[in-house]
């Protein structure tokens, strides 16, 4: 529903769709993941991290779940919990590049 928006960068308006999505099924996964996508970038990690974590809640194996809350973590300043995550994401999904770039940002960032 919202996802098309990403493509324009219109993160308030995929937002929304995503809001309405979940009032409609509040434990959706992907528009929980996707609210979370646009949560973080629009400048929100706290909200970007907790739709993470209900996604988990819901799907405690999802890769994407955990590369998001990882992401929304280290936006935060959270840097253990990001690592947390990251690993996790790039375990489940060991061929994501994306997953490894991130985990590898986010570990040298310690340094």
């Amino acid at each position: 529903m919202g996802a098309g928006y990403f493509d324009r960068d219109v993160l308030e308006d995929a937002l929304a769709n995503f809001q309405r999505a979940l009032e409609l099924e509040p434990g959706h996964v992907p528009a929980l993941l996707g609210a979370s996508v646009a949560s973080t970038k629009s400048g929100n990690p706290a909200a970007g991290l907790d739709l993470a974590q209900r996604a988990l809640t819901r799907s405690p194996q999802s890769p994407e779940a955990h590369y998001l809350a990882g992401l929304a973590a280290e936006a935060l300043g959270r840097r253990g919990e990001a690592l947390g995550h990251l690993r996790q994401a790039r375990a489940l999904q060991p061929q994501q590049r994306e997953y490894q770039a991130a985990l590898e940002r986010v570990m040298s960032s310690g340094r």
